[in-house]
Protein backbone atom coordinates (compact mmCIF):
# COMPACT_ATOMS: atom_id res chain seq x y z
CA UNK A 1 0.00 0.00 0.00
CA UNK A 2 1.30 3.77 0.03
CA UNK A 3 1.90 5.80 2.95
CA UNK A 4 0.19 3.67 5.93
CA UNK A 5 1.26 0.71 3.58
CA UNK A 6 4.69 1.52 3.03
CA UNK A 7 5.24 2.41 6.98
CA UNK A 8 3.75 -0.77 7.94
CA UNK A 9 5.88 -2.27 5.69
CA UNK A 10 9.18 -0.94 6.68
CA UNK A 11 8.33 -1.97 10.44
CA UNK A 12 7.38 -5.39 8.98
CA UNK A 13 10.44 -5.70 6.73
CA UNK A 14 13.07 -4.74 9.31
CA UNK A 15 13.77 -1.30 8.45
CA UNK A 16 12.92 -0.22 12.01
CA UNK A 17 11.91 -2.36 14.61
CA UNK A 18 7.80 -1.86 15.87
CA UNK A 19 8.20 0.79 18.26
CA UNK A 20 9.32 3.00 16.21
CA UNK A 21 7.07 1.95 13.21
CA UNK A 22 4.20 2.81 15.63
CA UNK A 23 6.03 6.24 16.35
CA UNK A 24 6.46 7.11 12.41
CA UNK A 25 3.02 6.36 12.19
CA UNK A 26 1.62 8.60 14.38
CA UNK A 27 4.39 11.62 13.97
CA UNK A 28 3.46 11.01 10.00
CA UNK A 29 -0.44 11.08 10.67
CA UNK A 30 -0.27 13.95 13.26
CA UNK A 31 2.11 16.06 10.64
CA UNK A 32 0.06 15.47 7.52
CA UNK A 33 -3.60 16.19 8.88
CA UNK A 34 -1.71 19.61 10.58
CA UNK A 35 0.27 20.82 8.08
CA UNK A 36 -1.25 19.09 4.86
CA UNK A 37 -3.69 20.96 2.56
CA UNK A 38 -5.62 19.93 -0.53
CA UNK A 39 -7.56 16.90 -0.70
CA UNK A 40 -8.04 13.55 -3.15
CA UNK A 41 -10.39 12.49 -5.65
CA UNK A 42 -10.47 9.08 -7.02
CA UNK A 43 -11.58 7.89 -10.67
CA UNK A 44 -11.09 4.66 -12.82
CA UNK A 45 -9.96 4.33 -15.94
CA UNK A 46 -10.93 0.95 -16.54
CA UNK A 47 -14.61 -0.40 -18.62
CA UNK A 48 -16.53 -2.87 -16.53
CA UNK A 49 -14.71 -6.06 -16.74
CA UNK A 50 -11.79 -3.70 -15.23
CA UNK A 51 -9.64 -3.75 -18.69
CA UNK A 52 -7.71 -0.50 -18.86
CA UNK A 53 -10.11 2.30 -21.19
CA UNK A 54 -7.56 4.07 -22.85
CA UNK A 55 -9.27 6.64 -24.51
CA UNK A 56 -10.96 7.31 -21.02
CA UNK A 57 -7.06 7.51 -18.91
CA UNK A 58 -6.34 9.88 -21.88
CA UNK A 59 -9.60 11.82 -21.01
CA UNK A 60 -8.19 11.92 -17.42
CA UNK A 61 -4.53 12.51 -17.79
CA UNK A 62 -5.48 15.57 -19.93
CA UNK A 63 -8.05 17.42 -17.80
CA UNK A 64 -5.01 16.90 -14.41
CA UNK A 65 -2.70 18.43 -16.99
CA UNK A 66 -5.39 21.37 -17.62
CA UNK A 67 -5.82 21.90 -14.14
CA UNK A 68 -3.74 22.42 -10.98
CA UNK A 69 -4.03 18.85 -9.70
CA UNK A 70 -1.44 16.19 -9.73
CA UNK A 71 -1.68 12.81 -10.02
CA UNK A 72 -1.51 10.96 -6.59
CA UNK A 73 -1.67 7.32 -6.92
CA UNK A 74 -1.46 4.90 -9.72
CA UNK A 75 -4.22 2.50 -8.13
CA UNK A 76 -4.63 -0.25 -10.30
CA UNK A 77 -7.97 1.08 -12.51
CA UNK A 78 -7.83 3.88 -10.70
CA UNK A 79 -6.07 7.47 -10.79
CA UNK A 80 -6.14 9.04 -7.39
CA UNK A 81 -6.06 12.94 -7.87
CA UNK A 82 -4.63 15.28 -5.70
CA UNK A 83 -4.58 19.01 -5.43
CA UNK A 84 -6.30 22.17 -3.93
CA UNK A 85 -9.67 21.95 -3.58
CA UNK A 86 -10.54 24.55 -5.83
CA UNK A 87 -9.11 22.70 -8.73
CA UNK A 88 -10.39 19.59 -7.66
CA UNK A 89 -14.11 21.01 -7.24
CA UNK A 90 -13.71 21.76 -10.88
CA UNK A 91 -12.13 18.52 -11.78
CA UNK A 92 -15.59 16.73 -10.03
CA UNK A 93 -17.63 19.04 -12.81
CA UNK A 94 -15.56 18.43 -15.58
CA UNK A 95 -14.71 14.59 -15.24
CA UNK A 96 -17.52 12.01 -17.05
CA UNK A 97 -20.01 11.14 -14.32
CA UNK A 98 -19.80 7.05 -13.81
CA UNK A 99 -21.36 5.03 -11.42
CA UNK A 100 -20.28 7.28 -7.82
CA UNK A 101 -17.39 8.35 -9.82
CA UNK A 102 -15.58 10.87 -9.60
CA UNK A 103 -15.02 10.72 -5.74
CA UNK A 104 -13.85 12.63 -2.77
CA UNK A 105 -12.02 10.74 -0.60
CA UNK A 106 -12.90 12.64 3.02
CA UNK A 107 -10.30 13.66 5.24
CA UNK A 108 -8.04 13.16 3.00
CA UNK A 109 -5.27 16.03 2.28
CA UNK A 110 -3.28 15.99 -1.64
CA UNK A 111 -0.80 13.21 -0.46
CA UNK A 112 1.95 12.24 -2.74
CA UNK A 113 2.46 15.78 -4.31
CA UNK A 114 3.91 18.90 -3.64
CA UNK A 115 1.06 20.41 -1.83
CA UNK A 116 2.72 18.34 0.65
CA UNK A 117 5.97 19.79 0.93
CA UNK A 118 6.27 21.62 4.85
CA UNK A 119 5.81 18.17 6.06
CA UNK A 120 9.28 17.43 4.47
CA UNK A 121 11.78 19.31 6.79
CA UNK A 122 8.65 18.72 9.98
CA UNK A 123 8.90 14.86 9.45
CA UNK A 124 13.17 14.56 9.20
CA UNK A 125 13.44 17.04 12.25
CA UNK A 126 11.09 14.46 14.51
CA UNK A 127 12.55 11.37 13.20
CA UNK A 128 16.18 10.57 13.12
CA UNK A 129 18.10 8.13 9.97
CA UNK A 130 19.42 6.09 12.89
CA UNK A 131 16.50 4.46 13.72
CA UNK A 132 16.82 2.79 9.79
CA UNK A 133 18.22 -0.44 9.14
CA UNK A 134 18.68 -2.41 6.10
CA UNK A 135 15.49 -4.72 5.62
CA UNK A 136 15.38 -8.22 6.99
CA UNK A 137 13.44 -8.96 3.48
CA UNK A 138 13.36 -7.19 0.14
CA UNK A 139 10.99 -4.38 -0.11
CA UNK A 140 9.34 -2.95 -3.04
CA UNK A 141 8.42 0.60 -2.86
CA UNK A 142 5.74 3.53 -4.89
CA UNK A 143 8.73 3.39 -7.54
CA UNK A 144 8.75 -0.09 -8.31
CA UNK A 145 12.06 0.07 -6.97
CA UNK A 146 13.06 -2.81 -5.01
CA UNK A 147 15.26 -2.28 -1.50
CA UNK A 148 17.57 -5.19 -0.84
CA UNK A 149 18.97 -6.60 2.30
CA UNK A 150 22.38 -6.64 1.07
CA UNK A 151 22.05 -3.27 -0.80
CA UNK A 152 20.03 -0.67 0.79
CA UNK A 153 21.56 2.30 2.21
CA UNK A 154 20.00 3.17 5.57
CA UNK A 155 19.93 7.02 4.56
CA UNK A 156 18.64 6.62 1.31
CA UNK A 157 15.33 4.84 2.35
CA UNK A 158 14.81 7.33 5.54
CA UNK A 159 15.03 9.77 2.35
CA UNK A 160 12.43 7.86 0.22
CA UNK A 161 10.45 7.29 3.02
CA UNK A 162 10.62 11.25 4.38
CA UNK A 163 10.95 13.11 1.16
CA UNK A 164 10.08 11.55 -2.15
CA UNK A 165 6.81 9.21 -1.05
CA UNK A 166 5.65 12.51 0.72
CA UNK A 167 5.70 14.75 -2.02
CA UNK A 168 5.76 12.69 -5.50
CA UNK A 169 3.52 9.73 -7.14
CA UNK A 170 3.07 6.58 -5.73
CA UNK A 171 2.41 3.71 -8.11
CA UNK A 172 0.96 1.32 -6.28
CA UNK A 173 0.31 -0.42 -9.90
CA UNK A 174 4.35 -0.44 -10.55
CA UNK A 175 4.62 -1.90 -6.91
CA UNK A 176 2.39 -4.69 -7.31
CA UNK A 177 3.82 -5.41 -10.77
CA UNK A 178 7.50 -5.23 -9.58
CA UNK A 179 6.71 -7.62 -6.82
CA UNK A 180 5.13 -10.10 -9.37
CA UNK A 181 7.54 -10.25 -11.58
CA UNK A 182 10.49 -10.13 -9.52
CA UNK A 183 9.25 -12.55 -7.05
CA UNK A 184 6.75 -14.91 -9.01
CA UNK A 185 5.38 -15.46 -5.53
CA UNK A 186 2.62 -18.32 -4.95
CA UNK A 187 0.27 -15.97 -3.71
CA UNK A 188 -0.61 -12.57 -2.82
CA UNK A 189 -2.19 -11.53 1.03
CA UNK A 190 -4.12 -8.20 1.56
CA UNK A 191 -3.86 -7.58 5.08
CA UNK A 192 -6.25 -5.59 5.20
CA UNK A 193 -8.64 -3.56 6.95
CA UNK A 194 -11.15 -4.55 4.23
CA UNK A 195 -10.63 -5.44 0.93
CA UNK A 196 -10.21 -2.40 -1.04
CA UNK A 197 -7.40 -3.19 -2.63
CA UNK A 198 -8.67 -6.56 -4.01
CA UNK A 199 -9.84 -4.59 -6.85
CA UNK A 200 -6.90 -2.59 -7.69
CA UNK A 201 -4.75 -5.82 -6.97
CA UNK A 202 -6.42 -7.62 -9.68
CA UNK A 203 -6.62 -4.84 -12.06
CA UNK A 204 -3.03 -4.46 -11.80
CA UNK A 205 -2.98 -8.55 -12.71
CA UNK A 206 -5.30 -7.94 -16.13
CA UNK A 207 -3.34 -5.55 -17.34
CA UNK A 208 -0.50 -7.39 -17.70
CA UNK A 209 -1.95 -10.66 -18.22
CA UNK A 210 -0.64 -12.68 -15.42
CA UNK A 211 -1.55 -15.51 -14.79
CA UNK A 212 -3.74 -15.61 -17.81
CA UNK A 213 -6.23 -13.07 -16.43
CA UNK A 214 -7.54 -10.62 -19.11
CA UNK A 215 -11.01 -9.80 -17.32
CA UNK A 216 -13.02 -9.49 -14.30
CA UNK A 217 -15.23 -12.03 -15.08
CA UNK A 218 -12.34 -14.38 -15.50
CA UNK A 219 -10.66 -12.95 -12.11
CA UNK A 220 -13.28 -13.88 -10.54
CA UNK A 221 -13.86 -17.60 -11.64
CA UNK A 222 -10.16 -18.10 -10.79
CA UNK A 223 -10.72 -16.71 -7.52
CA UNK A 224 -13.55 -19.55 -6.68
CA UNK A 225 -11.30 -22.20 -7.88
CA UNK A 226 -8.02 -21.86 -6.56
CA UNK A 227 -7.47 -18.07 -4.83
CA UNK A 228 -4.42 -16.76 -5.72
CA UNK A 229 -5.12 -12.91 -3.65
CA UNK A 230 -6.25 -13.76 -0.44
CA UNK A 231 -7.87 -10.99 1.48
CA UNK A 232 -7.49 -11.08 5.39
CA UNK A 233 -10.88 -9.29 5.50
CA UNK A 234 -13.19 -12.13 3.71
CA UNK A 235 -13.67 -14.94 6.63
CA UNK A 236 -13.49 -17.63 3.95
CA UNK A 237 -9.95 -16.77 2.27
CA UNK A 238 -8.75 -15.64 5.65
CA UNK A 239 -9.28 -19.33 6.83
CA UNK A 240 -6.95 -20.63 3.76
CA UNK A 241 -3.85 -18.87 6.01
CA UNK A 242 -5.33 -19.69 9.76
Amino acid sequence: GNSMGWYIALALGGVIDFDKGYDLIQTMGTLTQKHGSGGQIIYPIINDEWQIDIEKKELVLKEINNSDSFISIYLGGYIVIGGEQKSLDILLKKLPKYDKYPFQIPFHSAFHTSLLNEVVPLAKSNLDYNIFNKPSIPLVDGRGHVWSPWSTSEKEIYNYTLDDQIINLYNFSSSIEVALKEFCPDNIILLGPGNTLGGPVAQVLIDHNLNNLNSKSEFIRSQEENPFVISMGIDEQREILV
